[in-house]
This record gives C-alpha cells, structure tokens and sequence, in this order.
C-alpha cells in the first residue's frame, strides 16, 4: 500500500515537473511577444488525449508524463498557416519566434530547465531543513534499500545535510551518467523506469528519502534537457549562441543536424529501456 502511495506520488512529481518546464516557456513566450499555439503536458500513447483551450491556447493533457512540448507560431521554417493567422499575429501584436530576437528566443528556452532545476533544490532541501535521515549510496550502512536501480543505496539515521544531498545527485545521477559515458559497467543500474520504482520503494522506507529521490529526479530532468542534441533545449541554445556569433545557420545543415539528433535520441532511448530491462531480470534472477 505504501509502496502504491508514492508511487503514486512520484507520477505527480513527474507531471507537475512537465508542467512547469512547458508552461513556464509559454509564460515566458507570451512576456517577449512570441505566440502560442499549443502546449502539450504527457501522453496517452495511441488512446489520444484530452484537449482543452486555456487563454486561447490549446492545451493537450495526458496521464503518463514521458513526453511534452511548447509550441510557438512560427518556430519552424514552415510558411505561414493562412493569410488570417498572419493577420491575427499583427493584431495581436506576437510575432513568431523566429523573429524574435535571439535573447528572447534563449529565455524561452533555458525557462524550462532552470524551473526544473530549482524544483530539484527545492525538494532536496525539505530534508536538510526537516532534520530527516540521510539516504546515501553506502555498501556499510545498516538499512540498505531492497529491489533498487542504484545498487547500495541505504538509508541511516544519521541527520541529514546539505553536504549529503550534493553526495547523492553525485553518487546517483552524475555516477550513472560517468559509468555510461565511459563504457564502465551498470550492471545493478537501472534507466527512468528503474529510477521511478526506486524512489516509490525509498519512499516506503522514509518520506525523508522520497523527498531526496524526487529531488535527484527534477535535476537530473534539468541536466538531460540541457544536453547539446538539436531536439532538445541544450542543443537549441547552443545553436542560437552559434547564430548569435556566425549569423544564420543554412536550413540544410540544420535540417541535417535535426536527423542526426534524432538518430542519437533513438539509441539513448533504446540504451535507457535496454539498460532498465536489465536491471528487471535481475531482480527475479
């Protein structure tokens, strides 16, 4: 029953990060002059979704919060919809978001991993500030965490700070992310999927440790959408600080770029449920 409670209550997190990420960029997007079209938090998969329209924006919602976006006139090469969608822009006084100065066009896109970010410190704050145990990754501690996707993690009684929380996000995240870049092994290691259940089982053990997992989660969502592909927000900016120095990027390179970011997107996909399935047969081994 517990273990469904936070499990529960980590789906939340997740949905109330995604939120955040895409309608703090709509927020901010509208305060610079861009135009929203759409913003989408989560997905059903191939059972649709539910749509609504939100201060003339429509809004698609869905339960599982893998997957979202903001989308603003104009953000692509694509021609003008209709002459009225033009029109309505110069009524309404939005541009679109190429036409935006580059800066601008930099804020909507670093809004989202910056609130994400924040939500992260403030989660793992809770803990410090609360006086609650330590979760840690410590093969000698008394309380060691069954059935997890980051081998060793324990919970003490130790009190907690802020020096233990920065030795978590590394010992969890940031060593995850070592071991694959280097080729070392992760066997015991789990992807999003063993993340989840993971901080759904801590939080069985502590509401302390919950709070902990959950902040680990919302920065290391912030870091990873922060990476230099084309499709993701890191990669954008890092293309408009290109634009900003050496001018317009020609569409075809970019274009090209996009489909090799694609490609690479797939193989971490597939990498991340490869590795999660590991870790699943290992625990009935």
């Amino acid at each position: 029953m517990a273990f469904a409670f936070f499990f529960a209550a980590t789906w939340v997190f997740l949905f109330i990060c995604m939120l955040v990420y895409n309608g703090g960029q709509a927020i901010v997007g509208t305060l610079v002059g861009a135009k929203v079209d759409e913003v989408s938090v989560g997905t059903n998969l191939f059972l649709g979704a539910f749509k609504s329209r939100i201060l003339d924006i429509e809004c698609t919602w869905g339960i599982l919060p893998i997957t979202g976006y903001t989308k603003f006139r104009g953000m692509s090469d694509e021609p003008e919809r209709t002459e009225e969608a033009s029109e309505s822009n110069t009524e309404s006084g939005a541009a679109n978001f190429n036409q935006l100065p580059i800066v601008n066009r930099m804020c909507i896109l670093a809004i989202g991993p910056i609130l994400n970010f924040f939500i992260g410190v403030i989660f793992l704050a809770m803990p410090v500030l609360l006086g609650g145990p330590r979760l840690a990754v410590d093969v000698d501690a008394a309380t060691q965490i069954l059935s997890t996707s980051v081998p060793d993690l324990s919970v003490d009684d130790e009190p907690i700070g802020w020096r233990d929380q920065w030795q978590l996000l590394n010992d969890t995240f940031f060593a995850f992310v070592n071991r694959a870049i280097t080729g070392q092994s992760l066997k015991g290691w789990g992807g999003p999927i063993g993340w989840i259940v993971t901080t759904s089982i801590a939080g069985t053990y502590s509401s302390s440790a919950w709070l902990s997992c959950v902040g680990v989660i919302g920065i290391a969502w912030s870091f990873l959408n922060l990476l230099p592909l084309p499709i993701l927000n890191g990669g954008k900016l890092l293309m408009l600080a290109s634009e900003s120095v050496f001018g317009a990027i020609p569409a075809n390179f970019e274009n090209g770029l996009l489909l090799v970011s694609l490609l690479l997107a797939l193989v971490l996909y597939v990498g991340l449920l490869t590795i999660d399935a590991y870790w699943a047969i290992g625990q009935f081994a």
